[in-house]
């Protein structure tokens, strides 16, 4: 005998405050552009990741924000939180310039700055356009300089 349906009040609170929104539709075809996400826990899903040159310090890219952690201790030891949705990141390889993808419409990267990382500074910021649009599927982000280029670091 399968167990009885569970039927939530409307004030019912779920989380840490998010109310439970009153049942609604089964979702489909119709009803898809009704879904918005109402919340989330934590630091949001890591997006990419990756070391600094001399392995000391792991940088994880999350659609919120950007977290450093000790790699020994997986302590966090900063955070850098922007007001746009991060997509990708690119560490240089010396690791003192930080890459950092920022989607606008969609998940298209339309917006990169270069900031340092000793100080989060802002070294360079550039609008990115694509045509047809590419969606972020597997794309990446890499930084480097060419013997034409002026120096990102200056």
């Amino acid at each position: 005998m399968p167990a009885p349906a569970e039927t939530l009040a409307p004030d019912v609170w779920a989380g840490i405050g998010t109310p439970m929104p009153p049942n609604s539709a089964v979702i489909s075809p119709e009803n898809i552009t009704q879904i918005a996400q109402l919340g989330h826990w934590g630091k949001g899903r890591i997006l990419t990741a990756a070391y600094t040159p001399d392995g000391a310090q792991l940088i994880a890219l999350t659609a919120e924000g950007v977290y450093w952690y000790d790699a020994a201790t997986a302590e966090q030891t900063a955070v850098q939180r922007y007001n746009r949705t991060l997509i990708n990141m690119a560490l240089s390889p010396d690791g003192q310039l930080l890459a950092l993808a920022f989607a606008t419409s969609w998940d298209v990267p339309t917006y990169v700055e270069v900031r340092r990382t000793a100080d989060n500074e802002l070294v360079s910021a550039l609008q990115v356009e694509f045509n047809p649009p590419i969606p972020n599927n597997g794309c990446s982000l890499r930084l480097m300089e060419t013997p034409s280029s002026p120096p990102l670091g200056n």
